[in-house]
């Protein structure tokens, strides 16, 4: 299954070069879009690098390496940081907000590797073409239930970038990428590493004792109600302050 995630994301990525090409010329006819259209040949490397991180700390969730998953994510926020800042230093444009996000994004993919190098040898070397296919064929389901709404998520957040390129230049939507990290950077960095920590204890009561999944999902549902309850009302409380 890592092998056949591993594979999508290669061709996901080759996709999205495709798309960058078709639409090229009529992306290049706004002289809002054409200063930072060059950098949108990043997007496949963003891409087969952030798909092959969530593959990879799939995997870890599954093998409950939860001490290597939050690793990685002090190595995301602490690399995105030092090369965004060094970049300022070294005016290197916005290539280096760039290059700092795909870091974000997909820092500490060495630590899953060594891992599971170390404790899953066997399995990869046992991997196959045709094993492979199979793992394709029985899990066809998840990406056919699962891709709608990724999408939709996915557009719900680039549309109203291009809307912000289109109407006020790459300047001010820069500016509004800025805030919106800013407010939404503290829960999503909880909100992701508790997600997938409860997603690996799902899994294992779905396969030990399948009638506490229910119980065990509605009071994790309470709790992170409740916690970005809490972390509302406090950016709430300071943001007068601001």
């Amino acid at each position: 299954v890592l092998t056949l995630a591993i594979s999508m994301a290669v061709l996901s990525a080759g996709l999205s070069m495709v798309g960058i090409l078709m639409f090229r010329f009529w992306l290049g006819s706004s002289p809002k879009f054409a200063a930072v259209l060059h950098y949108w040949y990043w997007l496949p490397i963003g891409v087969i690098a952030t798909s092959a991180y969530t593959a990879l700390s799939y995997w870890a969730v599954r093998k409950q390496s939860y001490k290597v998953l939050a690793r990685t994510k002090v190595t995301q926020s602490i690399g995105m940081v030092v090369a965004q800042i060094a970049a300022g230093f070294l005016r290197v444009g916005p290539l280096g907000l760039v290059l700092g996000h795909i870091i974000g994004q997909s820092g500490g993919i060495g630590s899953f590797v060594r891992e599971i190098w170390a404790k899953d040898r066997r399995v990869l070397s046992a991997v196959s073409i045709r094993g492979v296919g199979a793992a394709a064929s029985k899990y066809r389901r998840f990406p056919l239930l699962s891709m709608p709404a990724a999408f939709l998520n996915a557009a719900s957040e680039a549309l109203p970038l291009l809307f912000f390129t289109f109407t006020f230049g790459a300047a001010s939507t820069g500016l509004y990428v800025l805030g919106q990290r800013l407010v939404f950077l503290p829960s999503t960095l909880v909100s992701a590493a508790i997600g997938q920590a409860v997603l690996g204890e799902l899994v294992a009561l779905r396969r030990d004792r399948p009638d506490l999944v229910r119980r065990t999902f509605a009071r994790r549902v309470r709790q992170m109600f409740m916690l970005g309850a809490a972390s509302t009302l406090c950016l709430l409380a300071i943001t007068p302050l601001l």
